[in-house]
């Protein structure tokens, strides 16, 4: 480090202690003014003056006791006291023109403006009879020159060059101020002999802050010699508030003993300087200095006013163009990126880094990085790892933007968790906790200050400098400092990349709901837990991760401790990997240390992640051999194991990989798994109780149910298929049994209402029906009305639909193996009939009967046909044809072309296909079917023939 360093350092805090004691000084009360003018405050309403200053006979020839509470009307005559009234209520700020007042034989120009602390504050100072309208020629003159300039340069120098003109000083400078408050000189005009301070810098306390704001508000500050003793006011504090007068738009007010000094340490004797203000902030200064006393005319230095502010006007319109020239060169750059982004929406990190343009093409920088969606991605030099790490963490708990070329001067907080940043751009993408960051490494850089920046070159800490000869100092903690242009193109860059986000976050968010519904839709379709599993491997691939696999628990083992496990299916995206992927599925568990990544997950319920270090994390647990082998070959980068939890208990495990292309799984991708994770376990969870119910189900329903009698001429063959909700019995039932005469009864039966209570009045209606057959040997009509009067007498509120089909054979039907059939229906659908050569017919009344249990006395009507050999009669419930997306008379007309397509099929295989074709993989409803099919009964004789 260079003594030049170590001096800025010690510096710093000297200068930020004069700046604190700079805010301290009453500049704006100092109750005195300037010796050559005259200063009187009177009552803005009596016009009763209350206080001036101790040089009133001097300069306008009377005493201050002649004044203090008098009306003005004593020094100047009523027209003037009118002017000066008109002068107070017209445009606030005390820029306004100058009262020409007379007193005696003295002419002075007159300012009168509103004090703070209500006061109207009249200056007096005299007028020259040089001024006027030469000057203001000369003024016009000036304006037009600088007008035509066209570059910064040239109109910088042009206007010292005017300034120094107009107002005769021996140095004109214009000052720049650089965002952190210290001054630049950027052009002078300077007369021949004297030392030049073009392209010096000046610390910031030589215009400290309290200074920069009357600046603001006043347009020009004039120091006729620094030697003039002040003249006091009197009294010296305001009469009406009690404390001392605001004198900071009084162009007499006195300056502070500092700034005296430091102009006599300069060797100036005299001095003005302008301002130079845009929107509201002091932009810069000319500063006109001399060796001698020297005091500028009012009117004068009004002008210069002027003439400040048009070329701030100029400078900025320049500047503007500029840098509008600038963003138009970036603007492409800026919308490039950004289609980048919309066009990559897997990875915008990566498109901001790697595309076409990269965010070192926006700003110029040494390294860019952008965190988006949790992941990192950068191009060029950055800081190492553990430092991005902690600073990211510290701007996320700040959660603000961060401009700087000396971070560990402006935020040594960051810089102490990144001692290698020296210049960056941190600005945040939206409120998410992403961030995009540029870096700029530190370079040497010379900086020529107007006097030595030493405690060396200072009387005291506060003083002002004793020599203001050039002084270099070589700066090696800075970066190069980033333009306004870059720092505007920076956040419209973000404002773009939040848009874009918050548009991807809403795709993603809708695909990661279209996802989760799919795998439950998915899900939703099998109660089969290894297909599940199957479907489930297949949805998450690709869209969270490169493959995956997923794990079950065995259904004996969830309650054990350890329970065992078995990896039921993988997918990859990779077609090509597919089979190394179902190969390392197959081999991984026998391969797995106890205490692996999935045992952990499986015991403690928790989702497991890793990025860093996958590959060696999982080499860690896996004993060598295929699994092993298989490993590399497959070469994960990142792996989360999430659990399938169900209702109580982990029921398996989802394993979700990633290459290295593709990096670690995002936080939104992580969300979407867990969401999926919890519906895929509440699914598992269903298969498993549903396997279970559903068994205790049928058992209960098939318990109510006996196996159909079999005879010589018929073939009968039932089946009952269960709604497909856990648990959910019905009021379906089939019978078949024989009467005393040897007629075969044929029932089927639905009564309405489900579960238990459905189940228990089918076995009581279905016992009672076939009672009554037995014991009557009643045909269908007569059987049926009997059950309804027996219902009405029990008390049986029971309500369902039947048929009941007496079947039976005359001698020369059981020879030809014919039957006739009669049958009865109670609102039940139409059974079918099925000839030997497919064609299906219904046996359907003209008109049909009432349910049984409505009416006691519901009307019963029979109907009777015959049926040929290999005839076959299907019963079924409405469960087979009705479904919500299917009405039953749909449904009947499809069952009805089906059995015409099917009929050549053993009776067996007949029911099963039916089954199959027309029932959905989740059934609504439970269904019962009675299918009955006429055989030949050989004869004796056709017996003794065919041994």
């Amino acid at each position: 480090m260079t003594r030049a360093d170590d001096c800025l350092q010690a510096e710093a805090a000297a200068e930020l202690e004069r700046l604190a004691a700079c805010s301290q000084e009453p500049i704006r009360a100092p109750g005195a003014v300037q010796p050559y003018g005259a200063l009187l405050a009177a009552d803005p309403t009596s016009w009763i003056i209350v206080q001036v200053s101790e040089n009133t006979f001097e300069v306008l020839g009377r005493q201050p006791d002649e004044l203090l509470g008098s009306h003005l009307s004593v020094l100047v005559d009523v027209g003037t006291c009118g002017r000066l009234a008109a002068a107070l209520a017209g445009p606030p700020g005390g820029a306004g023109d100058a009262v020409e007042v007379r007193i005696g034989s003295r002419k002075f120009e007159t300012v009168v403006h509103l004090s703070s602390d209500g006061l109207a504050i009249m200056e007096f100072e005299p007028a020259e009879e040089t001024t006027g309208d030469r000057s203001l020629a000369a003024l016009h003159a000036s304006t037009q020159r600088l007008l035509v300039t066209t570059t910064i340069d040239s109109l910088r120098t042009a206007t010292v060059r005017e300034i120094r003109a107009l107002t005769g000083f021996d140095r004109v400078m214009m000052y720049r101020f650089h965002p952190d408050g210290h001054g630049e000189i950027v052009a002078e005009n300077v007369a021949d002999g004297l030392e030049a301070y073009l392209g010096l810098h000046f610390p910031a306390s030589d215009v400290p802050l309290q200074a920069r704001q009357l600046y603001v508000v006043h347009g020009s500050r004039a120091i006729a010699t620094n030697e003039y003793r002040p003249a006091a006011l009197l009294p010296r504090d305001n009469p009406r508030t009690g404390a001392p007068t605001d004198l900071s738009l009084a162009d007499l007010r006195s300056v502070s003993q500092h700034h005296l000094q430091y102009m006599q340490n300069m060797g100036v004797a005299a001095s003005m300087s302008l301002s130079m203000v845009h929107g509201g902030e002091l932009i810069g200064m000319i500063s006109c200095n001399h060796s001698s006393p020297r005091r500028v005319p009012y009117s004068l230095r009004r002008g210069c006013e002027t003439v400040a502010r048009q070329v701030t006007l100029q400078l900025r319109a320049l500047e503007g163009m500029r840098e509008l020239t600038h963003r138009l060169q970036l603007r492409p750059v800026r919308t490039r990126l950004a289609e980048q982004v919309a066009d990559r929406d897997d990875d915008g990190g990566a498109a901001l880094v790697a595309g076409y343009v990269t965010l070192l093409d926006l700003l110029d920088a040494d390294g860019a990085l952008v965190r988006l969606d949790g992941r990192i991605a950068s191009a060029g030099v950055t800081p190492p790892g553990t430092e991005i790490s902690a600073l990211l963490e510290r701007l996320d708990a700040g959660g603000v933007a961060v401009r700087s070329d000396a971070l560990a001067i402006d935020r040594p907080d960051l810089a102490a968790v990144a001692p290698s940043v020296v210049g960056v751009v941190a600005s945040p993408i939206g409120a998410g906790g992403d961030y995009v960051l540029w870096f700029r490494r530190a370079i040497s850089q010379t900086v020529d200050w107007l006097g030595e920046q030493s405690s060396d070159n200072r009387a005291t800490t506060l003083s002002p400098r004793n020599s203001f000869s050039s002084w270099r100092q070589t700066v090696t903690d800075r970066a190069r400092p980033w333009s306004d242009v870059e720092l505007r193109e920076v956040d419209d860059l973000t404002r773009d990349l939040a848009r874009l986000t918050a548009q991807a976050g809403v795709r993603r968010a809708s695909a990661s709901s279209a996802l989760a519904a799919s795998v439950a839709s998915g899900l939703a379709e099998t109660l089969d837990a290894k297909e599940a599993a199957s479907r489930l491997a297949r949805l998450v691939v690709p869209a969270l991760a490169e493959w995956a696999v997923v794990t079950l628990v065995k259904d004996s083992d969830q309650a054990r401790s350890r329970p065992d496990i078995h990896d039921v299916a993988s997918w990859h995206v990779n077609p090509a990997l597919r089979p190394a992927a179902e190969r390392y599925a197959e081999r991984r568990l026998e391969s797995l240390n106890p205490d692996s990544f999935l045992r952990r997950a499986l015991v403690t319920g928790e989702l497991i992640t890793r990025s860093d270090g996958a590959m060696e994390a999982i080499e860690s647990i896996l004993r060598p051999g295929q699994a092993l082998d298989l490993l590399h070959e497959l070469a994960p980068a990142a792996f989360s194991v999430v659990p399938l939890r169900g209702r109580t208990s982990v029921l398996g495990l989802l394993t979700l990989f990633n290459g290295a292309a593709r990096g670690a799984t995002t936080a939104n991708e992580l969300a979407t798994a867990l969401d999926i994770a919890a519906r895929a376990g509440l699914a598992l969870d269903n298969a498993r109780l549903y396997r279970g119910q559903r068994l205790l189900a049928e058992g209960f329903q098939r318990s109510l149910l006996t196996e159909p009698q079999q005879s010589d001429h018929l073939e009968i063959v039932v089946r009952y298929v269960p709604a497909a909700e856990a648990a959910k019995v019905g009021g379906d039932w089939y019978d078949a049994f024989a009467q005393p005469d040897g007629a075969t009864m044929l029932v089927i039966g639905d009564v309405v209402g489900h579960d238990t209570t459905a189940a228990a009045a089918m076995g009581q209606l279905r016992s009672l029906l076939r009672g009554i057959a037995v014991a009557t040997g009643v045909g269908p009509a007569e059987l049926l009305r009997q059950v309804d009067a027996a219902m009405a007498t029990l008390g049986d509120p029971t309500i369902a639909t039947a048929v009941v089909a007496r079947l039976e054979q005359s001698v020369d039907e059981r020879r030809r193996g014919a039957a006739h059939v009669t049958w009865s229906n109670a609102g039940h659908p139409d059974p079918m009939v099925i000839s030997a050569d497919g064609v299906v017919s219904r046996l359907a009344h003209d008109r049909p009967d009432m349910l049984l249990g409505v009416r006691a006395d519901a009307r019963r009507t029979e109907s009777t046909v015959t049926l040929e050999q290999g005839t076959t009669l299907l019963f079924y419930t409405d469960g087979l044809v009705e479904h919500r997306a299917r009405p039953v008379r749909d449904g009947m007309a499809s069952l009805q072309d089906l059995l015409g397509q099917l009929h050549g099929l053993h009776l067996s295989a007949l029911t099963d296909e039916i089954l199959a074709r027309m029932l959905l993989s989740q059934p609504e409803d439970d269904v019962a079917l009675l299918a009955v099919r006429l055989r030949h009964r050989p004869t004796d004789r056709e017996r003794e023939s065919s041994r």
